[in-house]
């Protein structure tokens, strides 16, 4: 007698479904990294871009105030040597903040200009320097180099310095008056005075700009 055949259940077939959408998953998680990681990355350098940009504009911005101040400590110069004060009047030699004695001025006591020449020395005594030449002929370094003594602006012109916030220099502008003789021989007939004048802007480490002016009284 014969059996009766079994039939067998079909079973159904193992969905890859949940597997697959966990690889993708994995595979978006990759991708969002690698975007986070470079825009992370375009973030920063733009950062730095910024800074460096506003580093650039900070030091212009300080260089250009410090010039601005080197070329008001030259126009307090010239009015030093003009016997005015910073209003452009006479500056007495008995007024308050002017100076004691004529020194590099004419017109105030009658004083020739070419006179002056003994109060230059090589200390630079109130802001007045003459070189000392260096041994075999050849001349020294000049001794406003060094900046000794010079002269704050405003203190023998009762000029003020700006106080205003964002303005107020580090250090207040100063200037040195240089006695450059007569050469009879050489292409300098008269007597002339060269002025160097230092500004500083609001930053404590940066270099303080100079300027220079050959300044010519006359008449003699």
């Amino acid at each position: 007698m014969d059996r009766p055949r079994r039939c067998s259940e079909a079973r159904p077939a193992r969905s890859r479904g949940p597997v697959a959408a966990r690889g993708q998953r994995g595979i978006v998680l990759i991708i969002a990294l690698v975007f986070l990681v470079v825009l992370t990355t375009l973030a920063l350098n733009e950062m730095r871009r910024t800074s460096l940009q506003q580093g650039v504009a900070t030091s212009e911005r300080d260089h250009l105030l410090a010039q601005q101040y080197a070329e008001l400590a030259l126009r307090d110069a010239e009015r030093d040597l003009l016997g005015l004060n910073a209003q452009n009047a006479v500056c007495l030699p008995t007024t308050t903040g002017c100076r004691e004695a004529l020194d590099s001025r004419t017109g105030v006591d009658g004083q020739p200009f070419a006179s002056a020449a003994s109060r230059f020395t090589s200390q630079c005594i109130n802001g007045q320097c003459a070189d000392v030449p260096a041994p075999g002929g050849n001349p020294a370094d000049p001794t406003w180099i060094a900046r000794t003594n010079c002269v704050t602006y405003g203190r023998y012109t009762g000029a003020l310095i700006e106080t205003a916030e964002g303005l107020a220099p580090i250090r207040a502008p100063c200037y040195a008056l240089e006695w450059m003789p007569a050469n009879a021989g050489g292409r300098q007939a008269i007597p002339v005075i060269r002025i160097t004048a230092w500004g500083w802007g609001r930053d404590r480490n940066a270099t303080p700009v100079v300027v220079q002016e050959v300044f010519n009284r006359g008449p003699y």
